[in-house]
């Protein structure tokens, strides 16, 4: 596995930016046209997913904590539906999707998501603690991805 270079995924992020830029481009060209415009949320393009592997979202169901088990299975029976909506399959393990990847990226938005959020509420504790808590994940695991490459 290759090492994750922190200066090679920006520059790939930069890259996967101004492709979108410039599909958003075309899109308000085509607009005009009437044509619909791209997802903007693609990390891979839907006609390369593949229909392989095993479902992910039955093995999650089983890795639940029974303490959280009530709260989170209803999301993500809503989770799995809006996938399923979206890409026309459940989440897959041999989907061809760059796993590691995909996870950074996701957690990535959760810490902009929560930034955004620490900052409609600064004097929120919670909100600062969970915020404190995804940077640790995130750099944890892209130490370990970066191990592991």
């Amino acid at each position: 596995m290759k090492h994750l270079d922190v200066g090679e995924y920006i520059a790939e992020q930069q890259a996967r930016i101004d492709r979108l830029q410039a599909e958003l481009e075309a899109c308000r060209t085509n607009l005009n046209n009437g044509h619909a415009p791209p997802s903007l949320a693609i990390t891979i393009p839907p006609a390369q997913i593949r229909t392989a592997g095993k479902p992910v979202f039955p093995e999650l169901r089983k890795r639940l904590l029974p303490y959280s088990r009530d709260l989170l299975l209803p999301l993500i029976d809503a989770r799995e539906a809006y996938g399923i909506a979206k890409y026309g399959q459940t989440l897959l393990t041999d989907d061809g999707r760059d796993t590691p990847t995909e996870v950074v990226n996701e957690m990535l938005d959760a810490l902009a998501y929560i930034t955004k959020w620490a900052i409609q509420e600064p004097a929120n504790q919670n909100v600062r603690e969970y915020h404190r808590q995804i940077q640790v994940m995130l750099a944890d695991m892209v130490d370990y991805i970066n191990m592991i490459r």
